[in-house]
């Protein structure tokens, strides 16, 4: 059976299986994969914009009570990267690689690219790290958006 809803993940309080979000902006992909972690359960996720993120942040790392209106996702996601890039570093990856037309803020396309990338992989590690066994790839056809990543985890409870 599936069921949707549209409202914020953080108000989802249903149990399910698999969790499925698609265009899910800034701090929103992030948000989504964190209720999945929560419930044990795999996910699709179709990331859209990325520098929303930095504007949580700052907004969040402001109001040191961070309410709900700001997101408690702990930036870089994984280990990994939270070992190489400091928070400053990553929000500029994150505001560069925020693109819609191929140019993200401050470089080129192919520098877009990469930094969306490492994004991407970043929160496919956080995945890893969990023990997901974990996809990053494109939807089909390529022209149906710029915003075309998809990032695929399946849970350690559905691999039995």
């Amino acid at each position: 059976n599936v069921t949707a809803k549209l409202i914020s993940c953080n108000d989802f309080k249903e149990e399910f299986d698999v969790g499925l979000g698609v265009h899910l902006c800034g701090e929103g992909t992030d948000e989504a994969v964190v209720k999945c972690f929560d419930k044990q359960a795999s996910f699709l996720i179709v990331p859209c914009c990325l520098g929303k993120i930095s504007k949580v942040v700052v907004k969040g790392l402001d109001n040191l009570d961070l309410s709900d209106q700001y997101s408690a996702v702990d930036y870089p996601r994984s280990q990994w990267l939270k070992g190489e890039l400091e928070l400053e570093s990553y929000l500029r990856y994150t505001r560069l690689g925020d693109y819609s037309d191929g140019n993200g803020e401050g470089g080129s396309n192919v520098d877009a690219v990469l930094a969306k990338k490492l994004i991407d992989v970043d929160r496919g590690k956080v995945a890893e790290e969990k023990g997901y066994d974990l996809s990053i790839g494109k939807y089909h056809p390529l022209e149906a958006s710029v915003k075309n990543d998809v990032i695929c985890g399946i849970s350690p409870n559905h691999n039995a």
